[in-house]
């Protein structure tokens, strides 16, 4: 099965995550507050304030919350600690590609512009603004290591990731047409 990470910028409502055929051909990876409006299979929050949130919710009782061994030992461990990650500062969208390579070879994006915009500016444990802008070497890092993988990403509003032979741009009518 392939891995779809849904990040929370704002191109992420170009696609309606409520069509079965998403939840039926991916493994959803979900971040942060977008529990909030969708449940997605897997859902990473590394921030405490995001994570007791979720916590507070009940959301993590029924469903699979990944964070951090330092977050997750500050909550008594309530979420399941995620593999193989490094205690550094790095976006959840970051992480929960990393979480999906552990199982999968196929990874689709979305919502995951590395822009600074966000679906949740301004809401509880929300900023107005980021900088996602320094993150783009990381991410490219993980494209360059897994080089036996694939990437995809649908929708962005900006390119601005640098080309790769393993990493594809998607229209979101290429991904429905695909797919659907």
């Amino acid at each position: 099965m392939r891995a779809l990470i849904i990040g929370n910028s704002t191109s992420r409502d170009i696609v309606d995550l409520t069509v079965p055929w998403i939840g039926k051909q991916f493994s959803i990876y979900g971040c942060n507050a977008l529990y909030r409006d969708f449940h997605p299979h897997r859902l990473i929050a590394t921030d405490k304030q995001m994570l007791k949130e979720i916590i507070d919710s009940g959301y993590h009782k029924d469903r699979k919350v990944y964070t951090l061994p330092s977050v997750n030992e500050h909550f008594e461990n309530k979420v399941i600690t995620l593999p193989n990650q490094i205690e550094e500062v790095c976006p959840s969208g970051i992480r929960a590609v990393r979480l999906a390579l552990e199982e999968h070879r196929e990874i689709y994006m979305l919502g995951m512009d590395f822009t600074n915009d966000n679906q949740y500016a301004g809401t509880s444990t929300y900023a107005d603004n980021w900088d996602f802008d320094k993150y783009i070497p990381m991410f490219e890092h993980i494209i360059q290591r897994y080089d036996n993988c694939i990437f995809y990403r649908i929708g962005a509003q900006k390119r601005n990731i640098t080309p790769h032979s393993n990493f594809k741009e998607l229209t979101v009518q290429q991904f429905t047409q695909k797919y659907s």
